[in-house]
């Protein structure tokens, strides 16, 4: 999220991968607002169970969307956001270097799948940022 409220979108709502990525932010805004227990009960109620492996990808996925909405691709940072959001405001320099190897090892497998042609996730449109208000 920026400083002004706003989060930034680099898929347009108007694409089934633009919709998922955005249902998938608002999961994780209402988890972080109201537990996991709490957004999970409220999606459960429109969508069904999720296995592990389809978590597991969409965390991925919105990893790489983050990474890719900074105004500059700064893993470094970033991996200390994660860590921070993960063991809190005291995550130490393993913890952080952790999530930097995370981040490292997804954005080598996307760039390997993008060669091979079977990435289909964020990285692979090239639109305009949609800026939404975020609540």
């Amino acid at each position: 999220m920026s400083d002004d409220g706003t989060t930034f979108f680099p898929y347009p709502i108007g694409t089934e991968l633009g919709a998922k990525i955005r249902a998938r932010f608002l999961l994780a805004e209402i988890e972080q607002h109201h537990g996991k227990r709490v957004a999970r009960r409220i999606f459960r109620k429109i969508i069904g169970p999720e296995s592990k492996k389809a978590r597991d990808q969409w965390r991925d996925w919105i990893l790489l969307a983050r990474l890719d909405g900074m105004p500059k691709r700064h893993i470094s940072q970033l991996a200390r956001s994660l860590a921070v959001e993960k063991y809190g405001e005291h995550a130490t320099s393993q913890q952080v270097e952790t999530e930097r190897k995370q981040i490292k090892r997804l954005i080598k497998k996307r760039e390997k799948a993008i060669k091979a042609g079977t990435w289909h996730a964020p990285g692979t449109i090239t639109s305009a940022v949609v800026r939404i208000k975020v609540l």
